[in-house]
This record gives structure tokens, sequence and C-alpha cells, in this order.
């Protein structure tokens, strides 16, 4: 057995490890796998990704609310290299809504803790996550002739986000579980001992819904040594519903098909070898990502980041590596043994690629 075969299985092994906490982080903090939601508001549990609906308030009262409300956009600021004097390519967005639906029989279960004076109990908070995604949105911009910045026009684009989001509303509306209006519902407690009457008891009103919207917007600026395009997914929607306005889990990607994404070296770490080089731009509220191609770029709001770590101490690698034995006889055996645990680390290098 070489030093590479235990070092390979020990890696695979806590990479697996790693991963599982991962998986597990995402799922606890963007609600992925959960259909629904019950005796919690999503904008409470959930912290990935969601944007909230901009604020009226002067601007004092926004300056405030600012330092503690999430946001409403998210995107990134990325450098690119044009083909010609265009940028072309296509957007694809994903979000999720959450809406408040009524409790199913089982789920409302009498709770001895929740009946006031008159005998009544206060149905329990659900809410029913929907994914929305829309893809293949058209990116166009000519550079400026005369300026230095160029807005991108997103107005076909965030014509079929509107078109989207009003199919899933029409299919939530439809839904005969969905919250019949109002802020609070109460039912007898006499009515919850048995299905048809609580099904009876529960008022069945015209659903309100908010109206959901969400946009891009985005602009094309010289920065003198180069371009920099910037594009945003925004919330829009106006609240006052029993439903949350905000939108969770959100995600801006954009392929190009004429231009590329360019990086430029990160002059601040340009010596420490632990550490990317380069840098491709900024993200706005998530972190920017652009794949090894410079065609596709992506925001992540939940980014994983990876140091490369060589640990000799403790090791035949460090022994090997200690200044009396290498100062001593046995400097070809040393020099020997760091070449096999170099080797080593190659080969792991390579299940890593």
């Amino acid at each position: 057995m070489t030093v590479a075969e235990p070092l390979a299985a020990t890696y695979v092994t806590e990479r697996a490890r790693a991963e599982e906490l991962r998986v597990a982080v995402v799922r606890g903090l963007s609600g992925r796998d959960l259909p629904f939601l019950l005796d919690a508001d999503p904008s409470s549990r959930f912290c990935i990704g969601v944007l909230t609906p901009p604020t009226e308030d002067g601007d004092e009262r926004r300056a405030q609310r600012r330092a503690r409300r999430k946001p409403d956009a998210l995107g990134f600021a990325a450098r690119v290299t044009p083909e010609g004097r265009t940028i072309e390519g296509e957007v694809a967005i994903s979000f999720a809504i959450y809406h408040r639906e009524i409790p199913t029989f089982e789920e409302q279960q009498p709770a001895p803790e929740d009946v006031d004076l008159s005998g009544t109990q206060r149905l329990r908070q659900k809410y029913r996550r929907t994914e929305v995604s829309v893809d293949r949105l058209p990116l166009s911009v000519e550079l400026p002739a005369g300026g230095s910045v160029a807005g991108v026009s997103f107005d076909a684009a965030n014509a079929r986000v509107v078109e989207r989001l009003a199919q899933v509303v029409s299919v939530i509306a439809a839904d005969p579980a969905c919250w019949p209006g109002g802020a609070e519902v109460r039912v007898p407690r006499a009515d919850l001992l048995e299905e048809g009457r609580y099904r009876r008891a529960v008022p069945r009103n015209t659903p309100e819904l908010p109206a959901w919207r969400v946009a891009l917007d985005g602009r094309l600026m010289n920065t003198g040594d180069g371009w920099r395009l910037t594009v945003l997914l925004q919330n829009r929607t106006d609240g006052g519903t029993p439903h949350p306005a905000e939108v969770f889990d959100a995600r801006v990607e954009i392929t190009l098909s004429r231009g590329r994404f360019t990086s430029e070296p990160f002059v601040a770490a340009a010596r420490d070898y632990r550490y990317e080089t380069v840098s491709w731009g900024r993200g706005v509220n998530a972190v920017l990502q652009v794949a090894d191609d410079g065609r596709r770029a992506w925001s992540e709001t939940l980014p994983i980041y990876e140091q490369p770590r060589t640990r000799s101490t403790g090791s035949d690698l460090g022994r090997a590596c200690e200044t009396a034995v290498l100062a001593g006889g046995g400097t070809l055996g040393a020099l020997s043994s760091v070449n096999e645990a170099l080797g080593g680390w190659c080969f792991l290098c390579r299940l890593v690629d």
C-alpha cells in the first residue's frame, strides 16, 4: 500500500461527511425540502436568499429599518469583455414564495393551551411553499457610444416573469385549502372532534393573495479599464395580506452567448498561496460565482470556501523536513520521504479535479 492510498481513503471519507453537513445546513436555512411550514412564519425561519419588499418610510426611518431588515434585491456586478460592441445572453431566475393555507383536520388537533373563554380555538399557522423559476430570459446590451453607463432593458424578461407569477397565483387561488382571508380564524372546539364538522366550520371566503412582483434590473458601466455588468433581482411586492410578501431562496444566473466574464488579479492576496488570486467582480447581497469557461455566472447565497491546507507537523513528512534531519547524514532518505509524501498529495489533487 502506498502513502497515497490511506490519504485518499481519509480524504474521501472526510469530504463525504462535510458534504452531509453542508446539505443539512442548506436544508435547515432554506426550507428546500419542506413543502410546508407549521406554527412558524417563513420570514423568521429561513434566511437564504430572502428578499423583502421595499419600504415606503422616510429617509431616516428607512435607514433605521435597513440596518436590521433583509434586502430587497440580490445579484452581482461582474467584469465582462464584449464581443464587438454587444453583450448578449440569457438570464435564469428562481425563488420560492409561501402562501398561508388551512391546516388539515389531523394537523389541527385540539390544543388545550389555545382555547379561549368562548371555547374556540385558533387555526394553526400553515404556509405552503411554491417554487418559481423562469429561464431563457433575453439579455442584450450595446456598449454606450458617448457615455460610460448603459441601462439593460429587461422589459421583455419582466413581462415573462409577470406572466409566470400570474399562473402561479391562479393555481394557488384555486386550491380549496388556500387561506380564506383575514388575519385570524377561530373555530368552536366541539367542531375539532370530527373531520366533517371541522370542514364545515372553516370559512370558505375568496382567498386574498398578495400581488407578488419580482423584476430584473441592470446596467453596463465603463470602469476605465473594462466593463462591468450589473444584474439585480428585485422584490417589488405590495404587502398588506396574511401571506408573506417576501420571496425566498432567490437566485440569478446569466449565460452569455456573446461576450465573456473576465477576471483580474487580486493584488491584495497575490502572494498568498492559500487563496484564489483573481477576482471576477462582486456579489450584491450574495456571492458571485463564475464558471471556468467564463460564459456563466450566478449568485450564490450559501458559498462553500475551500482552502488548501498542508499539514506536516507530527507526520513522516514533518519529521523529514526537520532541520536536524536535513542537516544530518540522512538527507537523501529524508528527501525520498518528502518526494513520496508529495506524490500522495498529487494523487489527491487528481481525485479532486
